[in-house]
């Protein structure tokens, strides 16, 4: 299956979300932030990324992975946001999100989503 970056800040969101993949036979790290995203995904190379587009402190989701697209240029991101707007969602085509995902969302359209992403990325792999 994929190795799977989760970036959120909420711990208790985090933990379920990572439970879940990992649960469905994925390779899954977290980071409460952006910087500990970063550095994580030094080590990890995430094949997808799923972060939160409002993170405390320091960085927003799309700076994330834009840092963490620089490091493995393969990543597939999965942006989930509790304050969809057509702003953000014309970012994230411009970002080349490859999923935006509305909170609350239903556990089975996340797994949908890594699905996807995860097939699109062997796609793209056997193509090169």
């Amino acid at each position: 299956m994929a190795r799977v970056l989760i970036v959120d800040d909420e711990e208790v969101y985090r933990t379920y979300l990572s439970n879940w993949l990992v649960h469905e036979g994925h390779d899954v790290r977290s980071a409460p932030n952006g910087h500990e995203a970063i550095i994580t995904a030094k080590a990890f190379l995430p094949h997808i990324l799923i972060v939160d587009w409002l993170l405390k402190n320091d960085y927003y989701g799309l700076q994330v992975a834009e840092a963490v697209q620089d490091l493995t240029p393969e990543l597939k991101t999965i942006l989930i946001t509790g304050y969809p707007s057509e702003g953000l969602r014309r970012d994230a085509r411009q970002a080349q999100v490859f999923r935006f995902m509305e909170k609350p969302f239903h556990m089975s359209d996340l797994s949908t989503a890594v699905r996807d992403a995860a097939r699109s990325q062997s796609d793209e792999e056997l193509k090169t």
